[in-house]
């Protein structure tokens, strides 16, 4: 995700490959199978019509992030005490943007 949320447009399966340096890169194959499953989760969205296929990020990573935190949350038996338990995880920076919007940590 972090690759197509990297770039300035969608990428093909190729160029996602391809973008993983180091010296055990994954499979080709395993690159498309993990495109193809974060596309069935929603994650991903495919670019069809044109050749090469294109894939790029369904959300923005703080939409996506804050629906995963929603997601947990909705899990809690008291949800109160988990955001207060995540509130006193925060540094001042982060307590600021939350009490003051989100200009004031800049």
């Amino acid at each position: 995700m972090r690759r197509l949320r990297a770039t300035a447009g969608p990428l093909t399966g190729r160029q996602v490959w391809e973008s993983f340096t180091g010296p055990n890169p994954p499979a080709r194959t395993t690159v498309l199978t993990v495109l193809a499953r974060l596309e069935d989760k929603g994650q991903v969205r495919r670019l069809d019509g044109a050749e090469p296929v294109r894939f790029e990020a369904a959300a923005p990573e703080s939409e996506a992030v804050a629906a995963q935190m929603e997601a947990l949350l909705a899990h809690a038996s008291d949800r109160r005490a988990v955001l207060t338990q995540f509130a006193g995880l925060l540094g001042p920076a982060d307590v600021a943007v939350l009490t003051d919007g989100p200009d004031s940590a800049s």
